[in-house]
């Protein structure tokens, strides 16, 4: 291996083996040597002036001595020399023939067969004495051995040489059939191209299996063709050769293939498969002629070696149907299908049609039985719903409804644009005789097609299809109200305004009013007068001059609603707006009961609490 001149960095041709012991030797020579420049740098002593460097440099040259040039005496030199010993002259090697021979370089050879099992003793010494005829010294092969030592001493000490390229490696897998795994010692430090290994796998394959050494990453294993193995195709204790091949491991040789058995081979002949060697045991037979016949005429499974000949049939067109074809010959006869529609269907007479179909074949339809075709005979009008329910057709249910006379209700009802009633039948078949056609239409049918059909639009006394009528005679009236209480007592006591008669339903009261009262409560309220229940406007409790302006009230008992309206409150000098408001009539107030109008001052602490109600009130039912 080549090094370099200055520091002697070992240089790997392309076919040396790289060492990384040489590749750290390297890293280790330059690192005293970068750091003895650095350390030189960072001294702070000036070592040599300018003018001592140029006396330096005019001395005579410090040179190594040569054979031809006088000079220093290099290291190498003076080891050499301490190496000689006093005396020593200078020893040329003799040459030597016979048992062991030896030439002026001092290449020495012992011949073949000169030394026996006999002359190594227990401790694998040699007996110099045992050499050819002694004429190589103890002392001459002391020197031989130690030369050797030294040899196999290097070589013991060199690193292993890890190329699995040159030298394929070998191991069993562990892991599964679909991921095998293998430790190989040394350890790869990566896989180049061209990696070898043989495998014996642990485990049968299963599809697309795959290899990981030492843990660098699966790679798949595929055969030579670079397909993914199937499942079993690598069986447990069988060798299995492997070379990788850019991303995939490649089978060294493609070998036997294919999972023919004995069954699928020649007698006597043997093919290479996955599971081995197999030899054929399909049997070898001899053709001949077939003649057809009601009978099946069975030839024996096997390999035949001569021709079959299958004697021709005759085969009459005309009596085969059409899309069949018997030994080459195709049918002429036409092909009627099950439920083949007729060509002509007549009616003879009641209960009694002729049906007319096509010729050709037809074929059997099992929903007769054996032995029976069918022809379908299509008509619109043959139809369930158009026949009665308690009548059958040629075998047709009919679904048509059968309505007895009284149990014929309407369907629905409408009305017409004149006002007429539109009565709308249940579809299905009425029987004469007594009441036949009549169809009930039900009081809540009448009442879809007419709102007014309730007893609250029907006047007493009065039925309209079963509805009687609640509607009294017209109630209505007028009141007129002038109303002072004067001073009151904050009693709570009620102050009759005026009553409307029982049945009222709605009334109206518009005019004017004051309040006044210096600090209390009071309400303005209708009555329903058999309850006692009351609704109506309860004021707040308020403080000061406070005058209130009721100006209109309206009851409906049709919305249970009584509404009151105010125009405006005075208190202290402020105007305060007051907005209309709705009461709804409680749950116990009977609308039909006599209706009291009242005023009740509930407590005040005035000088004269007051109120005044004027105007008129219009009620009616």
């Amino acid at each position: 291996m080549k090094t370099t001149g200055n520091l002697g960095l070992k240089k790997p041709d392309g076919t040396d083996i790289v060492d990384i012991t040489d590749l750290n030797g390297n890293m280790d020579i330059l690192d005293t040597a970068v750091k003895a420049v650095q350390d030189h740098a960072a001294d702070a002593v000036k070592h040599i002036t300018a003018a001592e460097r140029t006396g330096w440099n005019a001395k005579a040259s410090t040179a190594a001595a040569t054979a031809s040039a006088a000079g220093l005496m290099a290291a190498a030199d003076k080891a050499k020399l301490d190496g000689v010993a006093a005396g020593a002259n200078n020893y040329v090697h003799p040459n030597h023939t016979g048992d062991v021979t030896s030439t002026g370089d001092g290449v020495t050879a012992i011949a073949p067969g000169v030394i026996v099992n006999a002359d190594v003793n227990a401790t694998a010494a040699i007996d110099a004495t045992k050499i050819g005829t002694g004429i190589v010294s103890n002392a001459e092969f002391g020197y031989l051995d130690g030369v050797t030592s030294g040899i196999q001493g290097q070589l013991n000490g060199k690193s292993p040489t890890v190329d699995y390229v040159r030298q394929p490696a070998y191991s069993v897998t562990a892991g599964t059939g679909a991921a095998y795994t293998v430790n190989l010692t040394p350890a790869p430090a990566s896989l180049p191209e061209g990696f070898g290994i043989t495998i014996v796998p642990n485990l049968v394959n299963t599809a697309g299996a795959t290899l990981n050494v030492n843990g660098l990453g699966a790679i798949p294993l595929k055969d030579q063709k670079g397909i993914a193995y199937a499942a079993g195709k690598l069986l447990a204790g069988k060798p299995y050769m492997f070379r990788k091949v850019g991303t995939d491991f490649l089978a060294d040789s493609a070998g036997g293939s294919g999972n023919a058995v004995a069954g699928d081979i020649r007698a006597g002949k043997t093919a290479a498969t996955d599971a081995g060697d197999v030899t054929g045991t399909l049997a070898v037979q001899t053709g001949g002629t077939v003649t057809p016949g009601a009978s099946a005429v069975v030839k024996p499974a096997g390999i035949y070696d001569t021709a079959i000949t299958v004697a021709g049939v005759s085969v009459p067109a005309a009596s085969v149907l059409t899309g069949t074809t018997i030994a080459g010959t195709a049918g002429m006869m036409p092909n009627r299908a099950n439920d083949q529609v007729a060509a002509r269907v007549n009616y003879e007479r009641v209960g009694r049609v002729a049906v007319g179909f096509p010729t050709g074949g037809y074929l059997t339809n099992s929903g007769f039985g054996a032995g029976i075709a069918s022809v379908a005979v299509e008509d619109s009008g043959l139809n369930p719903a158009y026949v009665r329910s308690d009548v059958s057709i040629l075998g047709m249910q009919g679904s048509m409804p059968v309505i007895s006379t009284g149990a014929d209700v309407a369907l629905s009802v409408g009305k017409w644009g004149d006002g007429a009633l539109a009565v709308y039948p249940r579809e299905g078949y009425r029987k004469g005789g007594a009441g036949a056609g009549e169809i009930k239409v039900s009081v809540d049918q009448l009442k879809s097609v007419n709102a007014h059909l309730q007893p609250w639009y029907i006047a007493q006394g009065a039925e309209i299809f079963g509805v009687y009528g609640t509607v009294a005679p017209a109630l209505s009236g007028r009141i007129d109200i002038s109303f002072s209480s004067g001073w009151v007592a904050g009693d709570g006591r009620a102050y009759l305004i005026c009553s409307m008669p029982a049945g009222t339903k709605r009334f109206t009261w518009s005019g004017s009013s004051t309040v006044y009262y210096d600090y209390g409560r009071f309400s303005l309220f209708v009555q329903d007068g058999w309850t006692g229940a009351e609704v109506g406007w309860i004021n707040m409790e308020r403080g000061g001059n406070l005058y209130l302006y009721p100006t209109g009230m309206m009851y409906d008992a049709a919305k249970r609603t009584l509404t009151i309206w105010s125009a405006s409150t005075y208190n202290g000098g402020n105007m305060i707006s007051t907005a209309p408001s709705t009461y709804n009539l409680p749950a116990n107030f009977n609308t039909d009961a006599p209706l009291n109008l009242y005023f009740r001052a509930d407590w005040a602490y005035s000088y004269s609490p007051t109120m005044s109600l004027s105007g008129s009130i219009t009620y009616s039912n």
